[in-house]
């Protein structure tokens, strides 16, 4: 256990350390081992990362998967509206939205939103989402994500966005090669 642990935490300075911008928070996600994600995200946060949430109600995720359901449905256009209610209600609560594409951002009201995550977005396609939400909605925090690895994290260090989440901080940490011998000389 202290092995898998002192993995995470490794890994996730090294994550840290490769992004060199205190600026920007570097995150772990739900992808956790069963029973272990306590410890796992304690040891994220002993590598200088930040914990994204612990569980589903942490927060209000909207992931790519409950747009599509509400665009089959034809409800997307009650989006709005749901989410202003739910703000209304529970204005201390956070509400993110997951987009995968430049033409979804747009299409987006983000008035009532906290977070936008950009998920798979190029760097160049970061940029000008980065535009498009600082000109639309200013008070927006801007997220990314998909597949960013110790040798792409560096890309993003100059970009105006508030955090990175990482997967690979905990569903992919090694093991660090301890050894608990003692020396008796």
């Amino acid at each position: 256990m202290i092995q898998k642990l002192s993995g995470i935490a490794t890994l996730t300075k090294a994550f840290v350390d490769a992004l060199d911008n205190p600026n920007i928070s570097v995150l772990d996600t739900r992808k956790t081992t069963p029973g272990l994600r306590f410890l796992e995200k304690e040891a994220v946060l002993a590598g200088g990362g930040v914990n994204h949430r612990l569980s589903l109600s942490d927060m209000v995720l909207i992931k790519e998967n409950h747009l599509s359901l509400l665009a089959k449905e034809a409800h997307v256009n009650t989006l709005p509206d749901r989410i202003k209610d739910f703000k209304t209600r529970h204005p201390s609560f956070t509400i993110e939205i997951e987009v995968t594409s430049l033409a979804q951002l747009t299409s987006i009201d983000f008035s009532y939103i906290d977070f936008v995550l950009l998920d798979n977005f190029s760097i160049e396609d970061v940029k000008k989402a980065v535009s498009t939400c600082k000109k639309s909605a200013s008070h927006l925090k801007i997220e990314c994500s998909g597949n960013i690895t110790l040798k792409t994290i560096g890309y993003y260090r100059n970009l105006n966005i508030d955090r990175i989440s990482v997967g690979s901080l905990t569903h992919s940490a090694g093991a660090l090669d301890m050894s608990l011998l003692i020396d008796y000389a």
